[in-house]
């Protein structure tokens, strides 16, 4: 099985908490602004930030697969769009602003969605996090790193810190709605 194949796996099990139920997609986006936070507090601050960096970008991206799985997609769908759209280079010092800004986008909309009751709109959610993704696949390249090494990483900090205690269910893809 694929590594990213994996991590969609991974991600869909955990996604499933045993006293608060499916992860909200607010709560994604949450997640998502948090841990760019994080990746551009460590440019700034940590001259050793490779390791770091490994473990903070799979958090990116486990809030980045969360939020996919609710417009009925997958990591390995956005990676592969990312991949392709990857004509227009990110310098690694451009990287963090850049997710930053395109993570955003899809958080400003969910936003909206929710909170203002606006129409939803997939593909610029879907849109947002590619380019988020293109960014991360920059950043992680510039770092030494491959998206396959970020996703083991997460897997295995998260199975260290967890286990299987969050293994509930959601990896059949059941919306929160129908659970």
């Amino acid at each position: 099985m694929r590594t990213v194949d994996q991590f969609q796996a991974f991600t869909e099990r955990f996604m499933l908490h045993p006293r608060r139920g499916i992860i909200a997609e607010d709560t994604c986006c949450l997640g998502i602004a948090g841990e760019v936070g994080e990746v551009a507090a460590l440019l700034l601050d940590d001259v050793h930030a490779r390791t770091k960096l490994n473990k903070e970008l799979g958090d990116v991206l486990w809030y980045v697969t969360a939020l996919a799985w609710h417009y009925d997609t997958t990591i390995a769908v956005l990676l592969d769009d990312a991949a392709a759209a990857r004509g227009a280079a990110v310098a690694p010092d451009d990287a963090a602003l850049r997710m930053a800004s395109a993570f955003g986008g899809a958080i400003d909309h969910v936003k909206k969605v929710t909170w203002h009751d606006a129409e939803p709109d997939q593909g610029l959610v879907l849109r947002s996090l590619r380019d988020g993704l293109v960014a991360l696949l920059a950043l992680a390249k510039a770092y030494g790193l491959t998206i396959d090494d970020i996703m083991r990483a997460n897997i295995a900090k998260l199975r260290a810190r967890h286990g299987d205690s969050f293994s509930g269910g959601a990896g059949d893809r059941t919306k929160p709605e129908a659970a």
